[in-house]
């Protein structure tokens, strides 16, 4: 089906569009309140952290799932790291590990 008629519109190049709104741009947070973490130990390799994270997180999936692994480098070595976790979570998490004899210490949102 074809319409009657076509109505074509066009703008002259450089014709002012009139005031333009002020928008305002917030950055939204997608972590949801997920600010805190815990560090599970200082290693001497890069390798020995993310190996140590890797067994951790298999071993605590309902604990951990949805943290995000991660090794930050220290002049004395690798910290072995679990983020974006609510402060319950990372609690919960350290409680369990420190029950099992691992080193676990929560990290405060910065800022």
């Amino acid at each position: 089906m074809r319409p009657e008629s076509i109505v074509l519109a066009s703008r002259e190049i450089g014709e002012p569009r009139g005031d333009p709104e002020q928008e305002i741009v917030e950055r939204v947070s997608t972590s949801g309140g997920r600010h805190w973490g815990i560090t599970v130990g200082r290693y001497p390799s890069q390798y020995k952290a993310r190996k140590v994270l890797l067994q951790i997180a298999l071993n605590e999936m309902s604990t951990l799932d949805g943290s995000l692994r991660k090794v930050l480098k220290r002049n004395s070595g690798y910290d072995a790291n679990f983020m974006g976790m609510t402060r319950e979570t990372a609690e919960l998490a350290c409680r369990r590990l420190q029950a099992k004899k691992i080193t676990c210490f929560m990290i405060e949102p910065t800022g």
